[in-house]
């Protein structure tokens, strides 16, 4: 079972590290596994609204899309409309939707804490120059679907 330490310091008087929760629940009711800090493995994840989504034009698949983090990322390129270039492949991107974006130096969370860690960089695409991605669930390591990015209610 895997349980929110958020969700349960609601039920808890007092404040309580994860160590001091990891022992009292272990020596009064049930043995604890393991824990895992999410707060890492989500650190650069941003809410962003794509603005503009046109077609990529030397692809058949890829979109060149404008987004709008709300000017919280630092010392990346911006237009002159302060938005963030990226480059997506997903059949679901839209202008309008509210998506997840990993900007450049951001660990891809499917891969975090993994041999194989991928660290976003700035890269062309087709001749397109993309910062950072807009991610789907799989590469969000919330659940296995890879069909799209991940469109989250305004």
């Amino acid at each position: 079972m895997i349980i929110s330490v958020n969700w349960l310091k609601k039920y808890l008087k007092g404040d309580y590290s994860i160590d001091e929760l990891t022992e009292r629940i272990g020596s009064r009711l049930v043995e604890i596994e393991s824990t895992e800090c999410l707060s890492e493995k989500y650190q650069d994840a941003t809410v962003v609204k794509v603005v503009e989504c046109v077609e990529h034009p030397n692809s058949d698949h890829l979109h060149i899309c404008k987004i709008d983090d709300g000017g919280i990322t630092k010392d990346i390129p911006r237009d002159d409309n302060g938005l963030i270039q990226v480059v997506c492949g997903a059949p679901n991107v839209h202008a309008g939707m509210m998506a997840a974006w990993l900007p450049v130096g951001a660990v891809v969370p499917e891969t975090c804490g993994t041999e194989n860690e991928l660290r976003l960089s700035a890269r062309k695409l087709r001749g397109v120059i993309s910062y950072g991605m807009l991610a789907s669930p799989r590469e969000l390591a919330l659940w296995n679907e890879h069909e799209g990015i991940i469109e989250l209610p305004a």
